[in-house]
């Protein structure tokens, strides 16, 4: 491994900053350990931070490093499974747990704050996988939780993750797909589920309902949204009457989606009972961004709607701060024919002021409105794009000189 040399007259410092720039560029993080044996520690670093098991051969791998060095164990900070590529080893030997990520692995991750679980085939969990993830929760410094893209027969295939990580302050819950609302809210849980949950993010799942009745109700700060886009007539119907239970909410955000509709974060925030709310924010979200036919006009009376719920609700009256983001689109029936950037600050300015208009009632109340207006563009986005790349092309041709060079 080389050394830095002194002709070079260039402090370790800088040459740090340099490593730093390529925080997620993994493959000049290697090429930057493996060079110089002053960088090490500073690339390592970046390498252990955030890592992605996707295979079962990187689980075996990564999980026998960490077992054999505490100080690597301690630098990762995040960590993100994919679990759907393990399920067929689980599936017959249940012992094939101990080979992918062996307790004395999991037990050096002292430093790990974020646990992220996925499943990027959607199909059910298998229990043997569902046994493998309490392993985890010996990590006691872990603050989140994020679960995506799971497919389970219950909520309790959720439900029964969580008992075993009463320590974490975050959860998210991110694309679930069971159907089945049958779990009973009633039953009895260990009395210390998720007693540090302060913040509850539930974001395009089928079922919102059994969540809502079963979590904490001392959550702080909780997201919903969006309906799941695909709901069909079969699909247990979605209710947000337990909203009322999370009497303590300090935030509350509700994003929905063009094709969605408002209707669901009216009866949402019907049903809000938290006296002690400061924030509210409202994303009103385009997903295929150049698909939806939304105007002006509909998106303001829609939003007109929700500031009178706002205004007429006693659970808001403590309210501090409105935030609105809109999502703007310049295929709509109304601003068909804008063509160049001037055509686009005008449809902003013109959301802006009619935005402004329908909250005025909010403000009129001490309500302190902050109103966001995405102009999305497909040319627009494209050419950003393409600027990024030069600037990034000229960084990764300096790395790999200064490398040449030490060789």
């Amino acid at each position: 491994m080389a050394q830095i040399r002194q002709k070079a007259n260039i402090s370790l410092d800088v040459w740090f900053e340099v490593i730093d720039h390529f925080l997620y560029d993994r493959s000049t993080l290697l090429a930057s350990a493996l060079t110089c044996s002053a960088w090490l520690p500073r690339a390592r670093v970046h390498l252990y931070s955030s890592v992605a098991l996707y295979k079962p051969e990187t689980y075996r791998l990564f999980s026998r490093t960490i077992a054999g060095s505490p100080s690597l164990g301690a630098l990762v900070k995040e960590l993100e499974l994919d679990v759907n590529t393990i399920q067929f080893k689980l599936w017959n030997d249940p012992s094939e747990a101990d080979v992918l990520f062996p307790i004395e692995a999991a037990r050096n991750l002292t430093g790990l704050h974020s646990l992220s679980l996925s499943n990027d085939s959607h199909h059910y969990i298998h229990p043997n996988v569902l046994d493998f993830i309490p392993r985890f929760a010996i990590a006691t410094s872990l603050t989140k939780l994020l679960i995506s893209d799971f497919g389970g027969r219950s909520p309790k295939t959720i439900i029964r993750i969580l008992e075993h990580f009463p320590h974490i302050r975050e959860f998210t819950l991110d694309g679930y797909f069971s159907k089945d609302d049958s779990y009973d809210p009633t039953e009895t849980l260990p009395s210390d589920f998720c007693k540090n949950l302060r913040k509850l993010i539930l974001i395009d799942n089928v079922l919102v309902a059994p969540f809502l009745a079963v979590m904490p109700d001392h959550i702080t700060h909780l997201w919903l949204g969006r309906c799941f886009l695909i709901h069909g007539p079969t699909d247990p119907k979605v209710s947000y009457t337990d909203l009322a239970r999370f009497k303590k909410l300090e935030s509350l955000t509700l994003q929905t989606h063009h094709l969605d509709g408002i209707d669901w974060v009216a009866e949402a925030l019907s049903h809000a009972r938290c006296d002690e709310l400061r924030s509210l924010t409202l994303v009103y979200q385009c997903e295929c961004r150049r698909t939806c036919r939304t105007t002006i006009a509909q998106q303001h009376t829609e939003i007109s709607r929700l500031a009178g719920i706002i205004l007429r609700r006693p659970a808001f009256r403590q309210l501090q701060t409105l935030s609105v983001s809109v999502d703007a689109d310049l295929d709509a029936n109304l601003e068909k024919g804008l063509e160049d950037v001037d055509d686009a600050t005008e449809l902003k300015r013109r959301h802006m002021r009619g935005l402004d208009d329908v909250l005025r009632g909010c403000r009129d109340r001490e309500i302190q409105v902050e109103i966001e207006v995405n102009v999305y563009r497909q040319l627009s986005i494209q050419r950003e794009a393409a600027k990024l790349v030069p600037e990034c092309t000229v960084w990764q041709q300096l790395i790999h000189q200064l490398i040449t060079d030490l060789k």
